[in-house]
């Protein structure tokens, strides 16, 4: 009788180290999926005009290049179709192109873009995080919807206007929309308070271990 209770409390004393640990890692790997990726969606229609746009939005930096006016921040169009290619309210001169830099590796991305009139040149183009080109495709259409889901390693995305400087240079564009996924790195105090947490409560439940005589 004896030797049976003894065996149901190790068995017991086994089963509970086991839930533990499964309580553990489970823990641990749901912080790690809750924390791997924050989405956000830019609606830039809804911000006044000639709102300048660099690094407001976490985890992207715009900017222009290129063409005529690329030395400033790119600011809302003031007509209200989105962020523009120029540091006057959407209007002459223009930047070559639009571009969004992207903080670490990017996925889940989708855009919307006006090309105010289709020039037979506008493009987008991606790079992943080491600058290796992903894809590209052609801006022909107003409100054009563009669906880059399938990438994971975005690092950059570059709206270009279709014409170089030497023919002038100026086109109008607008993004009206953007939305990401980022990757986002735990903090090491999160993990250090939230394994602390862990290890109390299996430290209570140890204490708890019923006594053999």
């Amino acid at each position: 009788m004896f030797l049976f209770h003894r065996q149901q409390c190790i068995t017991r004393e086994g089963n509970n180290t086991m839930r533990w640990k499964y309580l553990f890692c489970a823990a641990i790997a749901a912080l790690c999926v809750a924390q791997a990726h924050a989405q956000t969606t830019i609606d830039f229609t809804a911000l006044p005009g000639c709102t300048p746009v660099t690094n407001q939005y976490a985890g992207v930096t715009f900017s222009l290049s290129g063409g005529n006016d690329p030395f400033g921040p790119p600011e809302i169009a003031y007509y209200g179709a989105g962020l523009s290619n120029s540091t006057n309210c959407g209007n002459y001169p223009t930047a070559a192109s639009l571009v969004a830099d992207f903080a670490g590796p990017t996925s889940d991305v989708t855009f919307t873009f006006n090309d105010e009139g289709y020039n037979g040149a506008n493009e987008y183009y991606v790079y992943d995080t080491s600058g290796n080109f992903l894809t590209a495709g052609p801006l022909n259409s107003s409100n054009q919807f563009v669906n880059l889901v399938g990438y994971t390693d975005i690092g950059s995305i570059v709206w270009f206007n279709g014409l170089p400087a030497s023919n002038g240079g100026n086109w109008t564009q607008a993004l009206s929309d953007l939305t990401y996924s980022t990757s986002v790195t735990p903090e090491p105090s999160s993990y250090v308070l939230f394994s602390t947490g862990l290890l109390g409560i299996i430290g209570l439940a140890r204490r708890r271990k019923p006594v053999l005589a």
